[in-house]
C-alpha cells in the first residue's frame, strides 16, 4: 500500500551560512577560543556536556588552515551527524527534533552555536525520567534472552507499532521524541525511529537514523549486515486502517534497493543484503509469533516459521480463507466530493496471538490453537451467533479477545472475550 504522511518528520535544521565576524564579537571569540573542538570525540564531549545541563545554545569552534566554504559545510555536518548519534541515546530522551546552526568565521577560526529545545526543563527531569524509564523496560521486557538478534530485532519492531500510534494532528517537536513514542504512545516517525534505536540498543543490536528532507526511519544491523526498518511506514495507522493490532512487515530488513520508495536518503549504499526483500512476510498484516529460533508469520496463504539460526523457511499449516473488511476512511474527501465513505480489503485477514508456548490464530468466523511442539490445532471457538468476521484477534492481560465486524461494515467493532 501506497503509504502518505501527512505531515514534516524528519530532523529539521535550520542552517545560518557562516558570516564575517565584525570587530565587535572579538571579545567573545577570544573567550571561547579555549575549547577548540576539531575533532568529532570533542564535538560529541561539549554537546553531551551542553545537553546534559539543558543549555539551549551549545557553542563550538573549529580553527583550521586556510579557510573555504567547505570546511564550514564538513564542521555543520560533523555536527549535524553527531548530533543524530546523540538522539539514539536514551539518557537524551528529553531532546526535541529542534537543531538549529549558526556561525561565522574570523582568522581561520569558525564558531557555530547550536541552539536546541527540550520537551521540559531540568527541574522536572526526574518525573519524566520515571515514565520513560518505565516505559523502556516494560517494552524490552517481553524480549527472550535467548532469542537470536533478528527475532529481537522483529519483535521490537511489532512491539512499538502496536503500542504506538502515528500522530497526524498536534504534530509538534515534542511528539518526534522517544519519549513521545514510548511514554505517550503517540509520536512522528523521528519519534518511532529514535525509540526503535533505544529499544535496540537496550539489548544489545547496533543501529542507527537514516533521512531524507522529510522522514527518517533506522538502519539495523544483523549478522554483519545492514538492513533498513521503517516502523512508521509499517504502522496501519500510515494506511488510515484503524486496527490498533495490525503490523505490517513491508519495510521490514529492506536492502538501499527496497527503499527506492522512499526518493534520496542518507546515509545510503549500506544495506546491500537483498535476502529479505521479497520475504513472505511483507504484506500480511498479523504480528509475529515466536517459538524456539524461529519467527512465525503469516504470508496470506499459510502460517510459516523461519528458522533465524538455520535461515530455513518451514510451512506449518494452510490459512486460505479469504474475507473482507471495512472501515470508515477518516478523510470526508473521496473522489471529488467530501462525503463519508466505507473502503474495503478482500484477503486473508488471520491474526497470530501467541500465549506461552501456545499459538492462536483466526479464520472469518473461528478461532484456533496450536502447539509448535506437537503440530496439533484445535478449534477453541466458533461463532455461531452471526455471520459477523473477525478482524483481529490478540491477547490483553492474559485474555484473549476477537473483534467482530458485520459484512455491511457499518456497525461499531464490538470486543468479546474468549477463554483462552
Amino acid at each position: 500500500m501506497k503509504k502518505i504522511l501527512s505531515v514534516l518528520c524528519a530532523l529539521m535544521m535550520s542552517l545560518s551560512p557562516f558570516t564575517a565576524a565584525p570587530s565587535f564579537f572579538a571579545a567573545d571569540v577570544s573567550a571561547a577560543a579555549a575549547s577548540d573542538t576539531t575533532g568529532d570525540q570533542k564535538i560529541e564531549k561539549e554537546l553531551r556536556k551542553g545537553l546534559t545541563a539543558f543549555d539551549k545554545r551549545i557553542k563550538l569552534i573549529r580553527t583550521v588552515q586556510n579557510y573555504d566554504e567547505s570546511k564550514a559545510d564538513e564542521f555543520y555536518k560533523d555536527i549535524q551527524d553527531t548530533f543524530a548519534g546523540l538522539m539514539t541515546d536514551k539518557e537524551f530522551f528529553y531532546v526535541e527534533d529542534s537543531l538549529t546552526l549558526s556561525g561565522w568565521v574570523l582568522n581561520n577560526t569558525m564558531h557555530v552555536n547550536v541552539d536546541v529545545s527540550y520537551i521540559t526543563d531540568k527541574s522536572y527531569l526526574n518525573s519524566y525520567k520515571n515514565k520513560f524509564d518505565k516505559a523502556l523496560k516494560n517494552t524490552v521486557s517481553g524480549v527472550d534472552k535467548k532469542w537470536t538478534d533478528l527475532q529481537k530485532t522483529a519483535y521490537l519492531h511489532d512491539t512499538l507499532i502496536l503500542n504506538t500510534s502515528y500522530l497526524k494532528d498536534d504534530a509538534s517537536r515534542y511528539t518526534a521524541t522517544p519519549y513521545a513514542a514510548l511514554a505517550d504512545g503517540k509520536a512522528l516517525c523521528v519519534g518511532y525511529a529514535r525509540a526503535y534505536s533505544i529499544l535496540l540498543s537496550e539489548v544489545g543490536i547496533k543501529s542507527m537514523l537514516v533521512d531524507t528532507a522529510d522522514h527518517e526511519w533506522n538502519l539495523v544491523k544483523i549478522g554483519g549486515s545492514w538492513y533498513h526498518v521503517d516502523c512508521t511506514y509499517d504502522d496501519s495507522y500510515i494506511d488510515n486502517v484503524q486496527n490498533p493490532y495490525t503490523v505490517f512487515h513491508t519495510y521490514f530488513l529492506k536492502s538501499d534497493t527496497a527503499m527506492s520508495d522512499h526518493g534520496t536518503f542518507s546515509p545510503a549504499g549500506m544495506a546491500r543484503s537483498t535476502t529479505y526483500d521479497d520475504f513472505g512476510w511483507k504484506d500480511p498484516i498479523s504480528p509475529f509469533a515466536f517459538y524456539g529460533n524461529g519467527i512465525i508469520y503469516n504470508d496470506g496463504s499459510s502460517v510459516k516459521v523461519y528458522n533465524t539460526s538455520a535461515k530455513k523457511t518451514t510451512k506449518l499449516f494452510s490459512v486460505t480463507d479469504k474475507w473482507e473488511i471495512h472501515w470508515l476512511d477518516p478523510s470526508p474527501y473521496y473522489e471529488g466530493v467530501f462525503d463519508e465513505h466505507w473502503l474495503s480489503i478482500e484477503g486473508n485477514h488471520s491474526y497470530l496471538a501467541p500465549l506461552k508456548d501456545k499459538i492462536y490464530y483466526n479464520k472469518a468466523h473461528a478461532v484456533y490453537r496450536y502447539d509448535p511442539k506437537t503440530g496439533k490445532i484445535q478449534t477453541i471457538y466458533t461463532n455461531k451467533e452471526s455471520d459477523d468476521m473477525i478482524t483481529e484477534l490478540y491477547f490483553r492481560n492474559g485474555k484473549l479477545y476477537a473483534s467482530f465486524m458485520d459484512r455491511k461494515g457499518k456497525e461499531k467493532t464490538r470486543t468479546i472475550k474468549i477463554s483462552a
